[in-house]
């Protein structure tokens, strides 16, 4: 996770699920996300459970996810989306924090998380990073296959 992968070919629109517990922050990731054309966000969350629930419905190409969080983590709430199955299990996952160090330290990060970027970031960051962890998923499908 140190560092970009190159990035990969965008799908033609892809659905971003935007996870953290400040709607201000929420707002402005979305903001810069859909300032590309490829992205659009699709669903936000404001804790983990709330995004579990999203990310069983299916339909989400990344999923952009604070680590703390009130009522669940981050890091809890990615490894019940991997846990999940199906599509959801490989749904790139990228870790957004503040305190990113701190989470990075916990095992099994690199296992439920394609990619970490910390806050504050900016939206060439983002949009990286959104490349990137697609890249990652796809690695991780092929994977498990």
């Amino acid at each position: 996770m140190s560092g970009f992968a190159t990035p990969a070919p965008l799908l033609s629109v892809i659905n971003v699920l935007i996870v953290d517990d400040s709607a201000l922050i929420r707002r402005l990731l979305a903001k810069a996300l859909e300032g590309q054309s490829d992205i659009k966000v699709v669903g936000m969350a404001s804790n983990g459970q709330e995004a579990i629930d999203i990310a069983s419905r299916g339909g989400i190409d990344v999923i952009v996810l604070d680590i703390e969080m009130p009522v669940m983590d981050g890091i809890t709430a990615a490894r019940s989306i991997r846990n999940l199955g199906g599509t959801s299990a490989t749904t790139p996952i990228m870790a957004l924090s503040a305190f990113l160090a701190d989470a990075m330290a916990m095992a099994g990060f690199d296992k439920t998380f394609d990619i970490a970027l910390p806050k504050p970031a900016n939206r060439n960051e983002l949009h990286a990073a959104v490349s990137s962890a697609l890249a990652c998923g796809r690695d991780r499908l092929a994977a498990a296959v």
